[in-house]
């Protein structure tokens, strides 16, 4: 078609764009803009009729760059949408605000089918956020003012510690056990939480050291400990277990320093925290086995693109030990074009908050090349904040070079009906005509453009007594039906025709494909 067609096809098509709030654009695979909506008309002062029907290269010469051109070509090649953030691009179609200032542009490259289905387009969205980055920018002065304030805050906070040393002391860990001691380890005062959890009855505390109500080795503990805040004057913490009624316990003990050379210890028991983290550390065994046995590769990155984690898949992939991943850039490790792929994925997940998908992104070694399905998901912080990424990236060498086998195979199955000598026609349960190869335009007279818009049964002239139309509803896939036919060429003359009809099933619709042999035999001459 012309490209005033198509404009004419896609404006009808896309008209009700013209209502969206977004910047809509409308190009065929030469760069030929087919639509461009009332947004972009007030955005750019650009007229729909200045531009429609032409190529978007002449008012913006820069989308013929490599970095959008490949964009634009990814798109019609694999017919699946690609983001372009603001934070790399800025914008795509310069337009300006009132003051003079370009809009910050999200866009969107998505494929789009035309009306008749034979071509691909590309739909262009174009979001200004302008003002969300401008919100953004508040945010983060908010947050800077924040962190100032929390800053003071401490400060305030670390002189009032050291006038209140006692309190604040007490307040630093849940009192379990609380004992005040002399700079000896005399037992000043005392105050117990849990008496079930007490090694000795807490009378015998009274006038006892410290060192003298454990066994020996944990006194030995204290009283090196007592020794050291003394001499640094600062806290020093210590863990250790008794033997209990109910099995062995776990206890963390910490020192404080006081005035006039005396001492709090502050003891908590921490047997369900030690479970805990044997538990904690045998899952994390667990998983990174499960990780480093897994085939796909398995990795994290953070918002620059370094590497934080990467399994032994990963390294097979890459080439590449996980000590020489470690904290490299992806652009270090990468190709050009592939680590820039990733890094849109990389920051489209820190943008949206949402996982991103890179089909079939190339990741050549010093062997050869391999292609992979990546998914990159957020892995947040308690706060629902994105700390890093998680990417998982499946070689799918083998189904490509399988689809690349199945396209050879087509191609050459196109070649060979193209050129048969036998007429192949592909229609409808209805007789509509839907394709045709070059012999059966050749042999009827007619162009192929007039065959597709006709019915088989305008150009065969015996289906009776048989009705043809009941036969097609009654033909099974992988079954033939054949009949003996006359078919009419454009200048009205026959010829008989052996025909042999087959069904077809694509996309749960049903086709029948038609081969037409001409018999031997003199064709008649109109009436």
């Amino acid at each position: 078609m012309t490209p005033i067609d198509d404009v004419k096809l896609a404006n009808q098509k896309f008209n009700i764009l013209d209502h969206m709030p977004l910047g809509i654009c409308v190009l065929r695979k030469d760069l030929t803009v087919l639509f461009w909506n009332q947004i972009l008309e007030d955005w750019t002062s650009i007229p729909k009729n200045d531009l429609e029907g032409k190529l978007i290269t002449e008012p913006y010469p820069r989308l013929k760059e490599d970095k959008y051109s490949s964009r634009f070509n990814q798109v019609f090649k694999t017919r699946s949408p690609i983001i372009l953030s603001y934070q790399l691009h800025k914008y795509i179609i310069p337009a300006p605000l009132p003051g003079g200032r370009m809009r910050f542009q999200q866009t969107t490259l998505s494929p789009v089918d035309s009306p008749d289905g034979k071509d691909t387009w590309l739909l262009m969205s174009i979001e200004d956020v302008t003002d969300n980055v401008a919100r953004i920018e508040q945010h983060k002065d908010a947050h800077n003012l924040a962190l100032k304030e929390i800053e003071e805050r401490t400060i305030a906070e670390e002189k009032l510690f050291q006038k209140t040393a006692e309190l604040q002391a007490v307040f630093l860990a849940f009192p379990d056990l609380y004992f005040r001691l002399d700079s000896d380890g005399q037992i000043l005062d005392h105050h117990t939480g849990e008496v079930s959890q007490m090694y000795i009855l807490t009378d015998a505390f009274k006038g006892k050291n410290i060192r003298d109500i454990f066994p020996p080795n944990v006194g030995q503990q204290f009283n090196y400990s007592l020794k050291e805040v003394l001499r640094k004057d600062a806290p020093v913490g210590i863990e250790y277990s008794l033997p209990m009624k109910n099995g062995e316990r776990n206890y963390e003990a910490r020192i404080l320093p006081l005035h006039k050379r005396q001492l709090i210890v502050i003891i908590r028991d921490i047997t369900e925290r030690k479970i805990a983290e044997d538990a904690l550390r045998n899952s994390e065994e667990r998983y990174r086995i499960l990780v480093e046995s897994a085939t796909d590769a398995i990795f994290t990155l953070n918002r620059t693109g370094l590497f934080l984690s990467a399994n032994q898949a990963t390294s097979r992939a890459i080439g590449k030990t996980p000590q020489e991943m470690i904290d490299k850039n992806i652009y270090d490790l990468f190709e050009h074009d592939t680590a820039f792929l990733l890094m849109e994925s990389l920051e489209s997940v820190f943008l949206t908050g949402n996982p991103a998908y890179t089909l079939k992104l190339p990741i050549q070694t010093t062997s050869r090349k391999r292609w992979y399905n990546i998914i990159i998901s957020p892995i947040r912080n308690k706060n629902r904040e994105i700390i890093y990424t998680l990417g998982i990236a499946r070689n799918v060498t083998e189904h490509k070079k399988a689809e690349e086998a199945l396209q050879e195979s087509e191609e050459r199955f196109r070649i060979l009906v193209e050129h048969a000598w036998d007429a192949f026609y592909l229609h409808d349960l209805t007789g509509k005509i839907i394709d045709i190869n070059q012999h059966a335009y050749e042999s009827l007279g007619f162009t192929k453009d007039e065959l597709l818009d006709m019915n088989f049964q305008d150009i065969e002239m015996n289906s009776e007594p048989l009705n043809i139309k009941d036969m097609w509803q009654c033909l099974i896939p992988g079954s033939v039906q054949n009949i003996e036919g006359i078919q009419k060429r454009k200048d009205g003359t026959t010829f008989p025709v052996e025909i042999r009809f087959g069904l077809i099933e694509h996309n749960e619709n049903n086709f029948v494909l038609a081969l037409v042999r001409e018999k031997n035999i003199e064709p008649t001459s109109p009436a």
